[in-house]
């Protein structure tokens, strides 16, 4: 039985079947959506107009808009058939359709964003004209549709943990090239939403967001593991509800981390950090009960994590690394963890998927469809020796040529009982030899 609110999601392979004629359609749209943007913009009246590529309402600000939109959009259309083919009680495929869409616009106007970002820094700072900021726009648009187009379809969970990585990751990298403050990396990541800027603003953001993000995951990973429960490769009844709980409450305090700077309420900022650090340490230390049954590398991983955390913290605890250096230490091995749960989830289902096909898809032989009635032999069911040529020879062959072999005693029965007529025989019971006509 299905916990209540919980459905039974299509298999990966329903969504990963990508189609080349979305990749083909996207890369058309972009491709005239390009040219037509640097045709207008080639004119003689915008030939020497010169704009920013970033900084304000900028280029870089209006196309990181518009691919987080185009992103959003495409990733809801890959999406569509859940909210076609679901009822209205299967809620849990349809929040996870716009958990997808939300955090690919997210990428998409990050990754925008962070590319006008590098240009306008190599460009010293100063603005470009109409026609080249125009394609520098389309082929980011280009590129954002292509990509998306290509990975939105996907639904594995080992999927959604990337999308939740390259989200943090996003954000990240656009925050540390715009912040004020360049020697942030001397006290803690933190130190990056304590300005009021667009780079504090997008460091905060990208900690709510991936935290209500992991939070939907949550939902996601009491469902498979239901899933795995029912079918019994989960050996511990509780471990879908205690488990969601864990990874929820990872989500919940990394948006508190978020929505607190440190330098507004140093209090509730540490209290949340802390309470996330002991959320994942929860999961580490309840792994091998809760998740009996998974393959092994689940549990070789948790040993690899929580040793290398310990070294981390130890080495931190003597001033050896700073708290920047082992933030970025625990956050890579919290979502290389979770990387791992997620395949050894990925990996029972699709074994599950294809032991069902070939279950029910019956063995063929040849070119027929249906079972073959294999009829009994006198050799216990096996295949009579197949006679040689040197075997045939040693029969009595002359000439080289190839005797047949000595036919079985009931087909010998069946041809003594038709016997020529009597003028044809001689003595002994054999033919007679006719005389030859010359």
């Amino acid at each position: 039985m299905t916990a209540p609110g919980l459905v039974d999601f299509p298999a990966p392979s329903a969504l990963t079947s990508g189609r080349p004629w979305r990749t083909l359609t996207a890369t058309i749209v972009a491709v005239s959506v390009t040219t037509a943007a640097a045709a207008i913009a080639s004119t003689p009246m915008h030939l020497q107009m010169q704009v920013p590529l970033w900084g304000g309402w900028s280029a870089g600000a209006l196309t990181a808009v518009a691919a987080a939109a185009i992103g959003a959009a495409i990733a809801m259309h890959a999406h569509a058939h859940v909210f076609a083919a679901t009822t209205h009680r299967a809620w849990t495929p349809r929040l996870d359709a716009i958990a997808a869409a939300a955090a690919y616009a997210l990428i998409s106007g990050l990754g925008v964003a962070l590319a006008f970002i590098l240009l306008h820094a190599l460009a010293g700072h100063s603005p470009v004209s109409l026609l080249q900021a125009t394609v520098v726009a389309a082929s980011s648009i280009s590129l954002v549709s292509v990509a998306v187009s290509r990975s939105a379809p996907r639904n594995g969970t080992i999927h959604g943990v990337g999308v939740l990585m390259t989200l943090i990751a996003m954000g990240s990298l656009t925050a540390i090239a715009t912040t004020p403050d360049p020697l942030w990396w001397q006290l803690h990541f933190s130190r990056l939403g304590t300005f009021r800027v667009f780079s504090g603003f997008v460091f905060n953001g990208t900690l709510v967001a991936t935290g209500l993000l992991i939070v939907v995951f949550s939902i996601r990973v009491r469902r498979e593991l239901e899933r795995l429960r029912e079918q019994s490769r989960l050996r511990t009844a509780r471990a879908p509800r205690l488990m969601s709980i864990l990874v929820a409450a990872v989500g919940v305090h990394m948006s508190l981390v978020g929505l607190i700077p440190v330098n507004v309420q140093e209090f509730w900022h540490d209290r949340a950090a802390t309470g996330m650090t002991l959320s994942f340490a929860a999961l580490l230390g309840t792994t091998p009960w809760l998740l009996r049954g998974l393959p092994s590398r689940m549990f070789r991983a948790t040993a690899w994590v929580s040793g290398i955390l310990f070294v981390g913290a130890f080495v931190f605890g003597f001033g050896l690394i700073n708290l920047a250096a082992f933030e970025i230490v625990a956050f890579g091995l919290m979502f290389t963890w979770i990387g791992v749960f997620a395949g050894c989830v990925d990996r029972d289902r699709d074994g599950a998927a294809a032991a069902a096909v070939s279950a029910q898809t019956p063995r063929t032989t040849g070119t027929s469809a249906l079972p073959v009635e294999r009829r009994p032999s006198a050799h216990g069911g096996r295949r009579p020796p197949r006679a040689t040529l040197a075997s045939l020879r040693r029969r009595g062959a002359s000439g080289g040529s190839v005797a047949r072999p000595a036919p079985s005693a009931r087909r010998s029965r069946s041809s003594a009982a038709v016997r020529p007529p009597r003028h044809l025989r001689n003595s002994t019971g054999a033919r007679r030899p006719q005389p030859r006509l010359r």
